[in-house]
């Protein structure tokens, strides 16, 4: 169980305070979000990978999905602690929105037919509440943006860890469910080994569906 709480990295605790320009900036290129460029090559604005509006440079963050405090983690994912800040370990994102993926309030779905990823609000509140407050333009709210399609290029194959991605999803069911926000028959699809066939979830944890996970044990065992 100790290993189980090791891997879950989702904690507001683990978030990095202060941005790495550098990595918004290979995370914006990557994904291909600048909207407008100044004369100097700087960056004024982009657009959220979510909700697909334009936002102003400061009001995006490049979210970590391996959080930046947790390089060692990586390897549970097949990948090397460098690669902590691929851009692939993240996604262009409003603060709010990388907030709730922390405490894992929200999640990303794979729909295998589409080949989509999809934005789930698991938690209640969150429905009624702006996705920008700071916003005078957009208005949208977590309601809004539940279900909306990751927008990612088309032409180049770009795309986020989806092994990650799936693990969170797994521990943010795991807490809705403890949290009586889902019920047991709510489906999940794990897309952990979707981008390569040979890549299995760590030992510890890949027996267990969703529903057996427990997640508040996990959390207060020390």
């Amino acid at each position: 169980m100790r290993m189980r709480n090791a891997l879950n990295c989702w904690r507001i605790n683990n978030r990095t305070m202060v941005e790495s320009a550098e990595f918004k900036r290979s995370v914006i290129n990557y994904y291909g979000r600048a909207v407008d460029v100044d004369s100097n090559g700087k960056i004024l604005s982009a657009r959220c990978m979510v909700s697909n509006d334009v936002f102003s440079y400061n009001e995006l963050t490049p979210a970590h999905l391996v959080k930046h405090s947790t390089p060692q983690l990586m390897r549970c994912y097949g990948l090397q602690p460098s690669d902590i800040d691929n851009p692939r370990n993240g996604v262009l994102i409003l603060k709010a929105i990388e907030e709730s993926f922390d405490r894992l309030d929200t999640c990303f779905l794979f729909n295998s037919f589409s080949g989509k990823l999809t934005f789930k609000v698991l938690r209640p509140y969150l429905m009624e509440c702006r996705i920008c407050p700071s916003s005078n333009t957009v208005m949208k709210t977590f309601g809004d943006i539940d279900g909306k399609e990751l927008q990612l290029p088309t032409d180049s194959g770009s795309c986020p860890y989806k092994r990650v991605l799936s693990m969170h999803a797994k521990y943010a069911f795991a807490r809705a469910l403890q949290y009586g926000w889902i019920v047991p028959t709510e489906t999940l699809d794990t897309y952990f080994s979707v981008s390569d066939e040979d890549l299995e979830e760590p030992d510890f944890i890949q027996p267990l569906s969703w529903q057996d996970m427990k997640y508040d044990d996990i959390m207060s065992f020390i």
